[in-house]
């Protein structure tokens, strides 16, 4: 639903909507095992409320969703399903946005970003005692400010703080604190460049607290209106606590990724991303992932996504750990009208190891409808 506020001076519109989502799917190795796979039912509704207003310098979004699930996992006893009970979770954002001159024009910039859940980790036992001690709450804050210096230049600070609590005492909570500077250079309307900071701090309370800091450089060009490209390099320190006995380590990561789209119809990207990173014990691994995204709309009614992906890791430990990752995410939607959509997906993981026990294969299915008022 859109209101807009008619009269001289700024226009300011409210926006609300509803949204309803029912889903069931189904995992025949929901825990990852070589060897014991677990069969998972999983049915949820979905209810959501997005409320936004807007105006020429300030913004405010919010949005919330309530899961209610149902699900059951096999008990490993010839075949019979347990572990049967309803939960519910849930989950939220909030955007707060403000400028000294109207969007489009040079000023500074705030923007406050709020986000929260609750949820709980997987157990392959499950009693009233472990359903407790695996439930956690997260929320993470964000504050920026930026400031354009130019048509061409851009700076940024922000602030990130985390923390995650679950509801036992015996859970590993942590805190995040991270701080980060950014720049900003638009050399023309096709070529942008980035350059940033991040120093991180984060505590746990049963394990290793660490410091980290990161440099960041990136690349983006435009080709022509159909062809996008870019680049991203990054280089992180992790420092652990000197009591933990954890070795310290460094990596490089590098991402270069080309995108397309055509008159809406076909959008693809595809991206290379390749991690190296060494400890201080001498030991060493490496990452290197391809993704293939794919969204297909040939009619307003049809919508296709097929996103495809290849992973190879590579470890100096444990006795040169070697592992290939594929998989892919597909899905078809229906949309009769514009705001009902009616699908199906699956999904397919699949890990080959040298090392016992490592190996395994997922496949999910899934069915969903969707509505949404506005």
């Amino acid at each position: 639903m859109l209101f807009a506020r008619p009269g001289l001076g700024a226009q300011k519109t409210t926006e609300v909507d509803t949204m309803l989502r029912l889903e069931g799917n189904y995992q025949d190795n929901v825990f990852l095992s070589e060897s014991d796979p677990k069969r998972r039912y999983n049915t949820s509704a979905i209810p959501g409320l997005h409320l936004s207003y807007t105006t020429d310098r300030t913004m405010a979004d919010l949005e919330y969703k309530a899961h209610v699930k149902y699900f059951s996992y096999d008990t490993g006893q010839a075949g019979i399903l347990a572990n049967e009970r309803y939960d519910i979770f849930h989950e939220g954002q909030l955007h707060l946005g403000a400028r000294t001159r109207p969007s489009g024009q040079r000023g500074l910039a705030f923007n406050l970003d709020e986000q929260f859940f609750d949820n709980q980790t997987l157990s392959q036992v499950s009693t009233p005692s472990i359903d407790r001690q695996n439930k956690y709450f997260s929320n993470t804050l964000q504050p920026e400010i930026s400031l354009e210096l130019s048509k061409k230049f851009k700076v940024l600070a922000s602030y990130q703080n985390e923390i995650v609590r679950f509801r036992s005492s015996s859970g590993n909570d942590s805190t995040e604190h991270s701080y980060g500077a950014d720049m900003e250079y638009y050399r023309s309307r096709r070529t942008f460049f980035s350059l940033g900071y991040r120093q991180t701090q984060k505590s746990f309370e049963e394990t290793a607290d660490y410091a980290v800091n990161e440099g960041v450089l990136g690349i983006r060009r435009i080709l022509n209106r159909t062809w996008s490209a870019g680049l991203t390099l990054s280089y992180q320190m992790r420092d652990f606590t000197d009591s933990a006995g954890v070795s310290d380590w460094s990596g490089i990561t590098t991402t270069v990724f080309v995108r397309a789209a055509r008159k809406k119809k076909l959008n693809i990207e595809l991206t290379y991303q390749s991690k190296r990173n060494s400890f201080d014990s001498a030991a060493s691994y490496r990452i290197d992932r391809f993704d293939f995204k794919n969204r297909w709309t040939p009619t307003k009614k049809l919508s296709l996504d097929f996103s495809p992906y290849y992973q190879m890791d590579t470890y100096d430990f444990p006795h040169g750990r070697k592992d290939s990752l594929w998989g892919f995410r597909s899905q078809f939607a229906y949309h009769p009208k514009k705001h009902i959509s009616i699908g199906v997906g699956y999904d397919l993981t699949d890990r080959d190891s040298n090392i016992t026990n490592l190996s395994y294969k997922n496949n999910t299915y899934y069915l969903f409808f969707t509505l949404k008022k506005s």
